[in-house]
Parts: C-alpha cells; sequence; structure tokens
C-alpha cells in the first residue's frame, strides 16, 4: 500500500491532510503546456479597415508554434524565431499595404475635389 493513497479516511485525517485529491508532481514543461492550453487566446475585432487578415496571421502564426512541438528539441529555438520572423514580416507587408491604398485613397479625393480659386 503507497503512503500517498490511505485506506481510510481516517488514516489520512490523522496525518494532517486535507481531504483534497493527492498531489501529484508532473515535470515543469508538462505543467507549462496545460497553463498555455488554459490561457485564452487573444480576442481580435475586425476593424473598419480589415482586420480579418491581421486575424489570419495570427492564426497562421500560432499554427506554427503549435507544430513546434513535433520537431527535435534543438531544432525548436531556429524554427521559434523563423516562424516570428514570418509574422513581423507578414504584418509589415500588410500594415505597408494599408497604407498605400490610404494613399491612393486620398489621391483620388484630392484629384475628384474641386479646385480651389
Amino acid at each position: 500500500m503507497s503512503p500517498d493513497y490511505p485506506a481510510n479516511k481516517n488514516d489520512h485525517a490523522s496525518e494532517g491532510q486535507t481531504d483534497a485529491a493527492p498531489r501529484v508532481r508532473f515535470p515543469l514543461a508538462a505543467v507549462t503546456e496545460v497553463a498555455r492550453r488554459r490561457m485564452p487566446a487573444p480576442e481580435f475585432d475586425a476593424d473598419e479597415e480589415g482586420g480579418a487578415e491581421e486575424i489570419e496571421i495570427d492564426k497562421m502564426y500560432r499554427r506554427k508554434l503549435a507544430g513546434l512541438r513535433h520537431l527535435p528539441r534543438l531544432d525548436r529555438p531556429h524554427a521559434r524565431r523563423a516562424a516570428r520572423e514570418w509574422r513581423l514580416a507578414a504584418l509589415k507587408a500588410l500594415h505597408e499595404k494599408r497604407a498605400a491604398e490610404r494613399h491612393a485613397r486620398r489621391l483620388l479625393r484630392r484629384l475628384q475635389s474641386p479646385a480651389p480659386c
């Protein structure tokens, strides 16, 4: 019989422990993985400029991070860095695309407005 699992409640109470479930020790990595799964994903709202692309980039980035666990331990930091760089490059390209579209709209409005006398 294991001392972690007493035969009855009297033995359990005599040890000065509560009626809570016995503690099980997990490796730190397993605890961290469970904590990450329970952490809610950040919520993104699609703004008037179409935030759906940003949401899609973040979803792809999270999928890439989730796939890291299938890689050998020594390859993970490099893959994590590559995924982070990919995300930053994709977000930068998206922001530049939006800036160019805003600039084009401003120029079009300026050309269509009547010239001041």
